[in-house]
C-alpha cells in the first residue's frame, strides 16, 4: 500500500565529501565547522562570536557616551539659562525696589523718569 507519510529507512547521512587533514588519516581540519555533526561550534566560531558580541557592546557604549555628552551639555545650558534670568529678575526686583524708595523719599512729589 501507499502509504503518504515518509517514512525513514536509516539514519541521514552527510552529502558533504570527507576532508582530510595533512596526515590523510581522515581527520578533520581545524578550519571545517563541524557544528553539524557534533553539536559543538569550534573554538574559531566561539571566537568570532565574542568578537561580534564585543564590537556590538563597545558601540553601544560609544552611542550611551555620546548621548550622556549631549544631556550634559543641555543640563548646563539649562543652568546657565537659569542663572541668567535669575540675575535679570534680580536687577529687574532691584529698579522695581529704588523706584518705590525713591517715591518714598520724596513723599508726595511725583516720581517721573530723566526722558519725560
Amino acid at each position: 500500500m501507499f502509504n503518504d507519510r515518509h517514512e525513514s529507512t536509516g539514519p541521514i547521512r552527510s552529502i558533504e565529501p570527507r576532508r582530510f587533514g595533512q596526515n590523510g588519516r581522515g581527520d578533520v581540519d581545524s578550519s571545517v565547522d563541524d557544528t553539524s555533526r557534533t553539536g559543538c561550534p569550534t573554538i574559531a566560531r566561539q571566537q568570532a562570536l565574542l568578537h561580534s558580541k564585543d564590537s556590538d557592546l563597545q558601540a553601544k557604549s560609544q552611542t550611551i557616551d555620546a548621548k550622556d555628552q549631549a544631556i550634559d551639555a543641555k543640563d548646563f545650558n539649562i543652568a546657565a539659562l537659569t542663572h541668567e534670568l535669575a540675575y535679570y529678575k534680580r536687577i529687574r526686583y532691584k529698579l522695581r525696589n529704588e523706584a518705590v524708595a525713591t517715591r518714598c523719599v520724596r513723599g508726595n512729589l511725583e516720581y517721573r523718569p530723566l526722558g519725560d
